[in-house]
């Protein structure tokens, strides 16, 4: 007589070679999980010891939000409140020795004053972010957007009078 398998039995090397590669999927998804955790954590790393140092160096009493900003140096951007209820701006160094350069935001230009000056130039443009900035000193908004020729740009420009201070693009390889 003929053996016969049933029309849902499978071969035991087969269910061993499923079991395995469903192990080695788990172990990729995780090593995934951990690796975005990582980073995050890495992007945020200092935030703390950059908002106590802008809070006992500077004016600022409140803080609002912290950004990263690499200009000619690597940057945490601390944005807050004085007692006087004055928005400011301060800029710590992170890797530097630098000072700490701090600014009063009610003589500059707001980020919605510029991204409306910036919309009229580049209106087919896609914004990816908008972030504060320094450079040799001078405080600076930085656009980073992608332009209508697919080309990924920094722009820069000046917060005291929202005027250009530099564009870096970039070419898409094809």
């Amino acid at each position: 007589m003929e053996k016969r398998f049933l029309p849902f039995t499978v071969p035991s090397w087969l269910k061993w070679v499923i079991v395995c590669m469903l192990v080695v999927l788990v172990l990729i998804f995780s090593y995934g999980v951990f690796l975005y955790n990582s980073i995050q954590e890495d992007k945020t790393k200092g935030f703390t010891q950059s908002k106590q140092t802008a809070l006992s160096e500077t004016a600022l009493t409140k803080v609002n939000d912290i950004q990263r900003f690499h200009g000619d140096g690597f940057y945490h951007v601390v944005s807050g409140s004085t007692k006087d209820n004055k928005e400011a701006i301060a800029f710590v160094p992170v890797d530097d020795e630098k000072d700490i350069s701090f600014f009063l935001t009610e003589q500059f230009v707001t980020e919605d004053e510029i991204t409306t000056k910036w919309r009229k130039t580049c209106s087919d443009c896609q914004l990816v972010k908008t972030t504060p900035g320094i450079n040799k000193g001078i405080p600076l908004w930085e656009f980073t957007y992608i332009d209508n020729d697919n080309r990924y740009v920094f722009a820069y420009f000046y917060m005291e009078t929202g005027k250009s201070y530099e564009k870096i693009r970039f070419k898409t390889v094809n």
